[in-house]
């Protein structure tokens, strides 16, 4: 009986938000429709997660509502406030051990990732937006490493398709146009965020049940 109970706004949360994620990519004509899933989600995280997970949607949908209002700097500012909301999450739960080899070969291979991606990027960026945009690749790669070193892989998979999405957008926008630049952009990200708060609704079950 617990587990049904478990699962049911597990799977009804899913649903909502993957439809929300659909209405983007529709025709249909609806302001602001690309922050709907990430408010969405915002709200139940204030029910089945935890407060940093609750910072984390809400500064990702003010971070939406930005990117549709075309204010790059309100966009990327809402972003790196979720990084940081993130960044409180994966101290609070469940790291492995600081002396694992693990955690060395996976903090050299994001630094790495965000070295050659930095070097392509970066320099193609002008004026003081690009210390805004160097610090925000701080935030993400850091983000991205704590949530590699938990004990749960999917926050992993969670963070990098989150990586992956900022990496085309800021190709897209600096470097060069990419076809089909919209899709591979926002499905990564709209997965990793699904991914990332379905993980600590499990996390904060597990830790209830204790």
């Amino acid at each position: 009986m617990t587990a049904k109970l478990n699962i049911r706004p597990a799977s009804l949360i899913s649903i909502v938000y993957l439809l929300l994620a659909l209405l983007y990519f529709s025709p249909v004509a609806v302001a602001y429709k690309l922050a709907f899933p990430l408010a969405f989600l915002t709200l139940c995280a204030l029910r089945f997660s935890t407060w940093p997970m609750v910072l984390a949607m809400g500064f990702s949908a003010l971070g939406d509502y930005m990117g549709v209002c075309h204010n790059f700097w309100g966009q990327m500012g809402g972003f790196a406030l979720a990084h940081i909301a993130y960044l409180l999450f994966f101290c609070r739960t469940s790291p492995e051990e600081r002396t694992s080899e693990g955690m060395k070969w996976k903090s050299a291979i994001v630094i790495l990732y965000g070295v050659v991606v930095g070097l392509l990027i970066v320099p193609h960026v002008h004026g003081f937006l690009q210390a805004g945009v160097s610090v925000y690749v701080l935030l993400i790669l850091t983000m991205c490493i704590l949530a590699w070193r938990q004990k749960n892989p999917y926050y992993a998979l969670g963070a990098w398709l989150f990586v992956f999405s900022d990496t085309i957008l800021a190709w897209n926008k600096f470097v060069s146009r990419i076809e089909w630049a919209g899709y591979l952009i926002m499905i990564p990200y709209y997965l990793g965020q699904l991914i990332l708060f379905m993980q600590s609704m499990r996390s904060r079950e597990q830790n209830l049940t204790k």
